[in-house]
């Protein structure tokens, strides 16, 4: 079975005098990581689906795996790549 995700860009913003959207990336990557950690914690593999190509990761390398503000990153080698806020997928 695969799993997906998808955010809308109506993510649950309560507060009514808050700018619009001005915490909508933040809240879609806790969105995001909250999918990934609790698939990563079930056993599953995640695929990250980024700009042409395809990230995989299992829970013995969870460790590579960075979050940030902006998205994820992964260590490759001693540098961090962006992997942005793509489509992920758990299998």
């Amino acid at each position: 079975m695969v799993w997906c995700i998808f955010v809308s860009q109506n993510a649950a913003m309560e507060n009514s005098k808050m700018v619009a959207n001005r915490f909508l990336k933040l809240q879609t990557v806790k969105n995001k990581a909250k999918f990934v950690n609790m698939h990563l914690d079930a056993g599953r593999t995640i695929y990250f689906y980024s700009y042409g190509s395809i990230v995989k990761f299992t829970p013995k390398k969870r460790d590579l795996l960075i979050l940030k503000k902006d998205g994820f990153y992964y260590m490759a080698g001693k540098k961090l790549t962006f992997l942005g806020l793509c489509k992920i997928a758990a299998e």
